[in-house]
């Protein structure tokens, strides 16, 4: 009985741990295009509607049921900032005022770049386009028009939000949607693919249907993913008038065959429902992108407990095969993360407001090698304050396991997103931006830089708020849903970025308090030395330890007698120390030196002959 029982223990945290659980259906759709068209030309009335009721707790509404978990919250406690940030802060290049107010809340920020500098940014009502200039110049707006334009175009008059942009780089093309509607009669995903690069050529829309299954269901919340070969649009399926605890009916995945979408034919699709794990819906599936452009035809998605006060399961969902290939077929395992997240208290604002921030669900992530890095919301459990983690899943093709940060600080935060930002292969570093509101600081966009070896930058504000966000009156306010973020595919270490932050705007009948949107391009600290790393294939090298502490060595042979000079520089080019000058015979050579006396960061060890650059190493002092 008793190695029974032992026996069943260990399969309990075999299948909690690595435990791969597939139970998934899917059908298959074709959705015909509904018209192609330049948008400038696009028809219709920037028409917008809010809804400015505050939630209350038990009505059954999504943010009703968040407001009563919130309840028994206990009260912030006034952090310690133990938080040890060594890496540098990235740099930021430029930024200009992106949307304004529109009439829609929460903002809901989305962000697209393309490999030519043509920027599109959303908002719950309107989308603009803008050419970028090299010389981070005012920007040029090209398109300025309202998500009605969309629907006008497409005779749908239900309201709209939720947009999402993503960047094919490989296409070199865009990719644009939105919701319309929350009732199974009238809710569908409007759906747009660039026609090329430029915003202003024309476009190719379709209407996905939000009740696809005819189950009374409508699509709420969308993500979107992209693999060699197909786009993947994940949704929330919810039953029409019905409570949002009763009324969730499961999360879908639109696999679509993205090519019949950019050539303007008829959407080739697959729709997978009915995902489970252990005979429960999983919610809020977050597509995994490449780190540096598209992976083959797997695309992973990642899930959690979001609505959990506390908890630590990571989902990750791996779909494999492409449109019209027979072997398609969807896993599900479920891990743990060793730092628990939950949902998050509401944030503070100035004079006793506060902001909506929703729950933990993944809000930004990708894949690099073989590690998944993603972001979302949390509770700090230290201060009882709204906050974020960043979670890594590492050994992805091997034995999985997940390491997860929650930062500390005096400001609350959330809505992050992350995008990679490294300049070198193996370089293992990101962006990392989030809003911030605090009870004496006005909303802002802030961001901080990753780096494998030295961990975080210090925070840093790009963006301080003007004024208290009240767009819906009271005390309590909509802050977000997302944020914008994506690396500018052929800039190494450039991330373009879209957050928000609080303004007033005087005039008209009243005042109006609202969040705009703020843009800016972020840059990896490392990526300012004007010389690539690389160690050449005819030149046999090693380098230990690598961080460094105490000491440094490395080995290198030289196929004749060279002049070298051997020095050390800073991230940003400066000479820090020449370790040698001289003639160095042919043949294999050891070099030890301690770095004394340099601060921490990030530097580069290069040889050069007669101003030839041998090679270049990049190393981490601690």
């Amino acid at each position: 009985m008793q190695k029974a029982l032992l026996c069943l223990l260990f399969w309990s945290i075999f299948w909690l741990n690595y435990g791969q659980i597939n139970e998934a259906k899917h059908e298959s759709f074709s959705i015909p295009k509904r018209i192609s068209i330049e948008l400038q030309n696009a028809p219709g009335w920037k028409f917008s509607i809010q809804n400015q009721e505050m939630p209350f707790p038990g009505n059954g509404s999504y943010r009703g049921h968040l407001m009563g978990l919130r309840q028994s919250f206990a009260k912030p406690i006034t952090p310690k900032l133990l938080d040890t940030f060594i890496a540098d802060t990235p740099i930021i290049a430029s930024y200009f005022q992106g949307n304004g107010f529109a009439g829609g809340t929460p903002p809901d920020n989305a962000l697209a770049i393309s490999d030519d500098n043509y920027l599109i940014s959303s908002i719950n009502s309107e989308v603009k386009a803008y050419h970028i200039y090299d010389n981070d110049s005012v920007p040029e707006m090209i398109l300025n028009i309202s998500l009605a334009n969309f629907c006008d175009t497409l005779g749908l008059s239900a309201h709209k939000y939720d947009p999402k942009l993503i960047y094919d780089p490989d296409e070199h093309k865009f990719i644009f949607i939105f919701l319309i509607g929350s009732l199974d009669s009238s809710n569908y995903i409007v759906c747009a693919f660039s026609s090329s690069s430029n915003p202003s050529d024309p476009w190719h829309i379709y209407a996905l249907p939000g009740n696809p299954l005819d189950n009374k269901c409508w699509s709420d919340y969308p993500a979107l993913g992209l693999s060699n070969n197909d786009l993947f649009i994940t949704t929330n399926q919810i039953i029409t008038d019905s409570s949002w605890q009763s009324g969730f009916n499961g999360s879908t995945i639109w696999q679509i065959n993205k090519e019949s979408g950019f050539s303007g034919d008829s959407l080739q699709s697959y729709l997978w429902h009915d995902i489970k794990y252990d005979g429960k819906f999983i919610r809020n599936l977050h597509p995994v992108n490449g780190a540096k452009k598209s992976y083959g035809d797997k695309m992973y998605f990642l899930s959690n407990r979001n609505f959990d006060i506390k908890n630590d399961s990571i989902f990750l969902l791996s779909l494999s095969g492409a449109i019209g290939e027979d072997s398609l077929d969807l896993s599900i395992n479920c891990y743990k993360m060793d730092t628990p997240y939950g949902v998050p208290p509401v944030a503070r604002q100035v004079n006793d407001h506060t902001f909506e921030t929703n729950d933990s669900r993944v809000l930004g992530s990708f894949l690099l090698d073989n590690k998944i890095h993603f972001v979302g919301n949390t509770m700090n459990f230290e201060t009882n304050t709204a906050s974020i983690y960043h979670g890594q899943l590492q050994d992805l093709e091997g034995k999985p396991f997940i390491k997860g940060k929650i930062f500390t600080d005096t400001l609350d935060w959330g809505y992050p997103n992350i995008s990679y930002s490294g300049k070198y292969e193996g370089d293992d570093e990101a962006l990392i931006s989030f809003l911030h509101s605090g009870p004496n600081t006005f909303s802002g966009s802030s961001c901080m830089f990753y780096d494998k070896f030295l961990g975080y930058s210090k925070p840093i504000i790009v963006k301080k708020g003007s004024y208290l966000v009240n767009t819906i009156g009271g005390t309590y306010e909509r802050w977000g849903d997302y944020t914008g973020s994506q690396r500018k595919y052929n800039e190494d270490g450039i991330v373009w970025i879209s957050g928000s932050y609080g303004q007033k705007k005087e005039g008209g009948f009243i005042d109006q308090y609202f969040s705009s949107t703020w843009i800016y391009k972020a840059i990896s600290p490392d990526t300012s030395m004007s010389d690539p790393v690389f160690i050449p294939d005819s030149m046999q090298f090693s380098a230990y330890p690598n961080p460094v502490e105490e000491w440094f060595s490395c080995q290198f042979d030289l196929d004749t007698e060279r002049n070298l000079n051997i020095s050390v520089f800073d991230f940003k080019g400066k000479l820090i120390k020449v370790l040698l000058d001289d003639v160095v015979e042919a043949g294999y050579h050891h070099i030890n030196f301690q770095p004394n006396g340099i601060s921490k960061g990030v530097y580069f060890l290069r040889v050069i002959d007669k101003n030839q650059i041998l090679f270049s190493y990049k190393f981490i002092k601690l």
